[in-house]
């Protein structure tokens, strides 16, 4: 699940940065791909709509600086 979880965030900020998701990694900070606050509730949403049954925490959502933060916010029906 982690691997599906890294992905599907890579995807998304790829999507709304119009950045390549190979460039990405976990440790990624997300300030330096520009993502702020507004880019990261879009994220968020290409997230949760491609993926029916995830949710993301939006309290971890507010306080994420990497890639790994957002994976950590996500949360598959009970499971995290």
């Amino acid at each position: 699940m982690p691997e599906l979880k890294l992905n599907a965030v890579q995807a998304a900020i790829a999507h709304v940065m119009e950045c390549p998701a190979d460039m990405l990694v976990e440790s990624t900070s997300l300030k330096d791909f520009g993502i702020d606050s507004i880019a990261l509730i879009v994220v968020a949403d290409v997230i949760e709509d491609s993926h029916p049954g995830w949710k993301i925490d939006n309290d971890q959502l507010n306080v994420a600086r990497c890639v790994g933060d957002i994976i950590n916010s996500i949360s598959v029906g009970d499971m995290k």
